[in-house]
C-alpha cells in the first residue's frame, strides 16, 4: 500500500478534498466564515500540508496510518464545530499539541531502541499518574478520574495508560530478567487496584485486557486469553455488587426501556438519535445534537451518526480496524520482531479496544463505559495522550522502513 509511491500522492489529494468538502459544507449553512471557522480552516489545512512536506522530505511514514488519522481528526473538530463553536477552537489547539510532539518524537529520537532504556521511569510515570486521581481527583459521572491542577482539568489516567504500555514492552523485550516480569505483575495490581477505587472501571477493563494480550502475543499462551475471561467476570460480579452507578448501567443495558426518564434515558436517546439520522443522515445541522446527553464525549458518535448517517458510522469502526490490522501487518515484518512487535501492538490494541468499549456500550451490545472515542471525542488528555501512541507507532515503523 504505502510501498507504491503513488498512494502518498493520492492519500494527500484525498485528504484535501475532504477537509474542502467538510469545511465548504459549514461555509454554506453558515452562509459565511467566523473567526472560530477560518481559525480552524487555517489550522487543520495548514497542519496536513506541514505533515506532507514533512513526510515528503524527512520522514518515512506509513502514510495510510496518516490518512486514518487525518480522517478521524477532520470528523472531530467537524462535530465539535456543530455543536460548540469554541470548542472546536479548543480541540484544535489540543491537537495542534498533539503534533507538536509528534515532531518532536520523529525528529529527536534517533533510534526506537532508546524507549526501552527507561524502564523503571515508566513504572515510576505509571504509578504517579494512575494514582494522582485517587489522591487529589473530584468526581465526575460517578469516577474519580480527573485532577484539576493550576485551573487545567485532565485526566491522569489517559497518559498512564501511554506508560503502563511502555512498560510492560520494555520488560518481555528482556527475557532473562524474571525479577522485572514479577515488577509488572505488581504493578499491573496496584494499578487495577486504584482504578477500582476511584471507581473508573472502564479504564481498569482496558488496562486488564491490554497487559494481558501483551504478554499473549510475547508468549502465545492461552493461559492468558482465559485468564481474560475469567477475570473480566469476577471483577463484572464484584463490580456490580459494590458500586450502584455499575447496578444502574448494567441495568439500563438489559432493560433499557424500564427507567426512560432516569437511568436508561442516555441509552434511549442515543437509539433514538442515530435511528432519526438513518442510513445518510439528516445533514450537517439538520440534526437536534443538543438532546444526545455528553455530546461532546461519550457520545459524540450518535452526534456523528445522527448528522452524518450510519454509513459515516460504519466508515468509523471499518477505519478503526483498518488501523488496527494495519499496525499488526507491520509489525509482522518488523526487523527485532519479539521486541518492537509486542510495543506496537500493545499501541494498537489500545486504540482499537477503546474504540470498541465505548461503541459498543452505545449499541448497547455491552454496559456503557465512561470512555473516549481515540481521536475523535473531545479533550486534551485523550487527544495529547493518544498522539504520543502515534508518534511511537509511526516512529517504530519508520525505523523498520530504513532497513529494508
Amino acid at each position: 500500500m504505502i510501498e507504491n509511491s503513488k498512494y502518498p500522492k493520492v492519500f494527500f489529494i484525498l485528504n484535501v478534498l475532504l477537509s474542502l468538502i467538510a469545511f465548504l459544507n459549514i461555509i454554506v449553512v453558515k452562509k459565511g466564515v467566523n473567526t472560530q471557522l477560518f481559525i480552524l480552516i487555517a489550522s487543520y489545512l495548514s497542519m496536513i500540508i506541514l505533515n506532507k512536506v514533512f513526510n515528503r522530505f524527512f520522514f518515512k511514514v506509513d502514510e495510510s496510518l496518516s490518512l486514518i488519522l487525518n480522517i478521524f481528526l477532520l470528523i472531530s473538530i467537524v462535530i465539535l464545530y456543530r455543536i460548540d463553536e469554541n470548542l472546536s477552537v479548543r480541540q484544535m489547539f489540543f491537537i495542534l499539541v498533539g503534533y507538536g510532539i509528534y515532531l518532536v518524537v520523529m525528529f529527536l529520537v534517533k533510534n526506537i531502541h532508546e524507549f526501552y532504556k527507561y524502564k523503571w521511569i515508566y513504572f515510576s510515570l505509571t504509578l504517579i499518574f494512575m494514582s494522582l486521581s485517587f489522591l487529589i481527583g473530584k468526581y465526575i459521572n460517578g469516577s474519580k478520574n480527573w485532577v484539576s491542577i493550576f485551573g487545567i482539568t485532565f485526566q491522569p489516567s489517559e497518559f498512564g495508560k501511554v506508560f503502563l504500555v511502555l512498560y510492560i514492552a520494555s520488560v518481555l523485550r528482556d527475557k532473562r530478567c524474571k525479577k522485572d516480569k514479577y515488577m509488572s505483575i505488581v504493578l499491573l495490581l496496584i494499578v487495577l487496584s486504584i482504578l477500582v477505587l476511584q471507581k473508573d472501571l472502564g479504564t481498569g477493563v482496558i488496562v486488564f485486557v491490554l497487559s494481558m494480550f501483551m504478554y499473549y502475543i510475547k508468549t502465545f499462551k492461552y493461559k492468558f486469553l482465559s485468564f481474560i475471561c475469567v477475570c473480566i467476570s469476577i471483577g463484572g460480579v464484584f463490580a456490580y455488587n459494590k458500586f450502584n452507578h455499575v447496578r444502574v448501567r448494567v441495568h439500563a443495558w438489559l432493560d433499557p426501556e424500564s427507567d426512560p426518564n432516569g437511568s436508561s434515558y442516555q441509552v434511549l436517546q442515543g437509539f433514538f438519535s442515530m435511528g432519526s439520522g438513518g442510513f445518510l443522515g439528516r445533514g450537517l445541522y439538520g440534526g437536534n445534537v443538543e438532546y444526545i446527553p455528553v455530546n461532546t464525549t461519550d457520545y459524540i458518535f450518535v452526534a456523528i451518526v445522527e448528522e452524518f448517517g450510519i454509513i459515516t458510522g460504519i466508515l468509523i469502526v471499518l477505519l478503526y480496524f483498518l488501523f488496527f490490522m494495519r499496525v499488526f501487518k507491520k509489525a509482522a515484518f518488523l526487523k527485532d520482531k519479539f521486541e518492537s512487535v509486542v510495543l506496537l501492538c500493545g499501541f494498537s490494541i489500545l486504540i482499537s479496544f477503546q474504540a470498541l468499549l465505548i461503541i459498543g456500550g452505545i449499541l448497547n451490545l455491552i454496559p456503557l463505559t465512561g470512555v473516549t472515542l481515540p481521536f475523535i471525542s473531545y479533550g486534551g488528555s485523550s487527544m495529547i495522550s493518544m498522539f504520543i501512541i502515534f508518534s511511537i507507532i509511526q516512529k517504530t515503523l519508520e525505523e523498520r522502513r530504513n532497513y529494508e
